[in-house]
């Protein structure tokens, strides 16, 4: 089934209307409730699964969905705004096609789409449910909030075309959509402000990761060691570590898959994504454990659930990675 829509700019209503969903307001919030017979998954007061949009500024929408769809959706942007999308996948079947590009599917992470009028397509498969947070910034918000404050290097839409996965999926990042997240799903009527401010806050975190990559090549470090080919075997390593960063294979394993020794594996690796093998299996490990404290889970099956024996290892791990206990990390998102 294939959706032709122009409205962009009104966020999800393209998409909840061809689910037959029923719409509601709750102050400045859009609610699209998907019908009673999706009922099967969801038990909370949305129960047929909803889509959620709200408006803080012109140019701006801020997002979130929760659903599940009984047979495959073909959803075709057919006339789309310039602007960047910016979105937390943590669970769905759901793959992006371009014009001209090879078609994508969208993992649990972070994913960055720069739309300069060209129409898009987001393929979202059946019976498996489907939750993201989003924030889809259009050309007009971005000179009228970012261009203005920076000075000495103005941001352009077409900087965010050289955005790269290491410079938006961090753990930083997740923090902010979980804040997010929770502020779209809470009962609280959350000022304009707020929203505008984590929108700011997601543009700067990246822009400071682009920097953070320029002045490492400035060095002569960024790329030094990955040739094409090899890099592309080192993104097949870090597949393999974005589905098993909770039991990690051993680097002698992924250097099998890299089809290199391992020394030259590790520096391949850093030079490809800024980052150890290392670090980034804890970073993979960070991230999820920020998703899952919206869950009804305690400490330790969190913990457990991340690759952690301990519950006060994974304790110290993640204080030490955003600067709060775990329980303080939930305690701050409700």
């Amino acid at each position: 089934m294939i959706v032709e829509t122009n409205e962009y700019k009104l966020g999800s209503s393209g998409l909840a209307k061809h689910l037959g969903c029923k719409e509601n307001r709750d102050g400045d919030a859009h609610i699209y409730c998907l019908p009673p017979d999706f009922n099967d998954y969801y038990t909370n007061d949305r129960s047929g699964g909803y889509l959620l949009d709200t408006f803080p500024s012109p140019g701006f929408v801020a997002s979130y969905a929760r659903f599940m769809v009984k047979e495959a959706v073909t959803y075709c942007y057919g006339v789309v705004p310039m602007g960047v999308w910016v979105c937390s996948v943590e669970r769905g079947d759901i793959t992006m096609i371009e014009p001209g590009k090879k078609a994508r599917r969208l993992k649990r992470g972070i994913h960055v789409l720069v739309h300069r009028g060209q129409s898009v397509k987001l393929v979202i498969g059946a019976d498996e449910p489907v939750w993201w947070t989003s924030v889809l910034v259009c050309d007009d918000f971005l000179a009228a909030h970012v261009r203005r404050n920076c000075v000495d290097d103005p941001f352009q839409l077409a900087d965010a075309l050289q955005w790269q996965s290491q410079h938006y999926n961090t753990p930083d990042l997740v923090v902010v959509f979980e804040q997010l997240k929770y502020a779209l799903r809470g009962e609280a009527r959350i000022p304009h402000l707020y929203y505008e401010g984590k929108m700011l806050e997601i543009l700067a975190i990246i822009l400071r990761n682009v920097q953070y990559q320029k002045n490492f090549s400035a060095e002569g470090i960024w790329n030094r060691f990955a040739a094409w080919r090899e890099s592309r075997n080192v993104w097949l390593v870090k597949d393999m570590l974005d589905e098993n960063f909770h039991h990690p294979p051993s680097t002698e394993q992924l250097a099998i898959v890299a089809k290199m020794g391992v020394t030259k594996l590790r520096k391949c690796f850093k030079a490809c994504f800024g980052v150890s093998i290392g670090s980034y299996v804890h970073q993979e490990k960070m991230k999820q454990a920020a998703r899952l404290m919206s869950h009804s889970m305690t400490m330790q099956e969190i913990a457990a659930a991340v690759g952690y024996e301990s519950p006060g290892k994974f304790a110290t791990a993640f204080k030490k990675t955003y600067g709060m206990t775990p329980r303080e990390f939930k305690k701050s998102l409700f």
